[in-house]
């Protein structure tokens, strides 16, 4: 079993838990919806770091965030809990590998969400949803300069990934 299949797994197996009947009684009231999503992020961002050392064959760097906030929509929930995939490679000339990011992601089952799609000459944004979790994927190099055809553009990439709980502010129309 592979690394992705083992975390798609984790990923099903998260989604069908149960306390069962012999679990201890819990002070306050019941956890609410929010904690089947937070599983589910949590369970992604496993998958992220998966496919950062497989695919990508790099070092990653996995964090639980605490308020994890959504800076592409205007009218933010707020902080949310959630978990962040940072990594990088200080010698690789060519961007950021967001679009393998984005098709392994795809392939286990992830929907594009197009209004998170930017590519520029200095970074691309993608953004991909399942089970009630967003995960957007943010990669940054050095663009280069196109009015200087002397230059030389620094080795190296930056790439993230940050999923979190959805909410309606965060598919709304951002126009």
């Amino acid at each position: 079993m592979t690394r992705i299949s083992a975390s798609l797994a984790l990923l099903a197996a998260l989604g069908c838990g149960s306390a069962g009947p012999d679990a201890s009684p819990q002070e306050g009231p019941p956890p609410g919806p929010a904690q089947p999503a937070l599983d589910a992020a949590d369970a992604a961002c496993d998958s992220l770091s998966a496919i950062g050392r497989r695919v990508l064959d790099i070092d990653v760097q996995r964090s639980a965030d605490p308020e994890v906030e959504n800076p592409y929509v205007r009218a933010e929930p707020g902080p949310r809990p959630g978990c962040r995939v940072m990594g990088a490679d200080s010698t690789d000339r060519t961007a950021a590998p967001v679009a393998e990011v984005y098709e392994a992601l795809e392939r286990a089952g992830w929907t594009p969400l197009l209004s998170y799609m930017a590519d520029g000459p200095d970074g691309s944004v993608v953004g991909l949803h399942r089970d009630g979790v967003l995960c957007v994927i943010t990669g940054r190099w050095d663009g280069g300069d196109v009015s200087d055809s002397t230059y030389v553009r620094a080795p190296g990439y930056d790439v993230e990934g940050v999923c979190f709980r959805m909410e309606p502010a965060d598919t709304a129309d951002r126009g």
